[in-house]
């Protein structure tokens, strides 16, 4: 799950908010005894997930890795882009507890 929102932040810092001068990133953690749930927010450029394959790591350039890498460490991963001025992008990850 680290590994996941490290990487969330990472795609935040260097490509939403690439050419602007300043932003935010909301973070909200929802904890149950199911898993964990982070919600993140940011009003930087959006992207299109869609357009981002599901190759393998090794058919992935380095600055393509992170959301595969995302996707590898939690069970989840949505993403809403936002709408300027209205609405932000909103990123969920989410990982299940397993049973012991």
């Amino acid at each position: 799950m680290l590994t996941a929102v490290g990487e969330a932040f990472n795609n935040v810092a260097i490509h939403a908010y690439r050419g602007i001068s300043d932003g935010a990133l909301g973070v909200k953690l929802e904890l149950s005894t199911e898993g964990i749930i982070i919600h993140m927010t940011d009003t930087g450029h959006a992207f299109e997930p869609a357009l981002e394959t599901q190759r393998g790591p090794e058919a992935l350039p380095e600055s393509h890795m992170g959301l595969f890498l995302m996707r590898s460490c939690v069970d989840k991963v949505t993403y809403r882009p936002g709408v300027p001025g209205e609405a932000p992008n909103q990123l969920t990850l989410t990982k299940r507890f397993v049973a012991s």
